[in-house]
């Protein structure tokens, strides 16, 4: 898991937002988990459409050693570190280890609810707050 390098005031000023159920339930800490493997050219807007409509979202980038470039544009998001971790993984595992290596480090992060998502917007973003109030119900 690489470190946060550096992160400007504003950023540091970023706040979790919290999901309310009516019932009072409430997510206070929760993580996107993107599997990447070669998505180099999609991962800076995915990042920022995820940050956009789940403004609370931390995200866990799992990358399997991709050729060209994916993690090291992901450590050039202006909140690598902070809101936004990558994983690393030796070689290409295939789906279902990263998303099994990926729930691990959230438990052991302490996150109250995961939401899977694909790099390439197969899912909308838009979705993330909706499944979180409905995973509370």
């Amino acid at each position: 898991m690489e470190k946060p390098s550096n992160t400007s005031a504003l950023e540091a000023e970023v706040k979790p937002i919290s999901i309310s159920a009516s019932s009072g339930a409430t997510i206070e800490k929760y993580l996107v988990i993107l599997p990447t493997y070669n998505q180099a050219e999609s991962i800076s807007n995915v990042l920022k459409q995820i940050q956009n409509q789940a403004p609370g979202a931390e995200i866990l980038v799992v990358d399997d050693q991709s050729t060209d470039g994916t993690a090291e544009k992901v450590g050039q998001c202006a909140t690598f570190g902070k809101r936004v971790h990558l994983m690393n993984r030796t070689c290409k595992n295939g789906l279902g280890a990263a998303y099994k290596e990926a729930f691990q480090w959230a438990i052991l992060q302490g996150y109250d609810a995961v939401v899977e998502m694909d790099a390439d917007l197969s899912h909308d973003p838009a979705d993330i707050p909706k499944l979180l109030i409905h995973s509370l119900d």
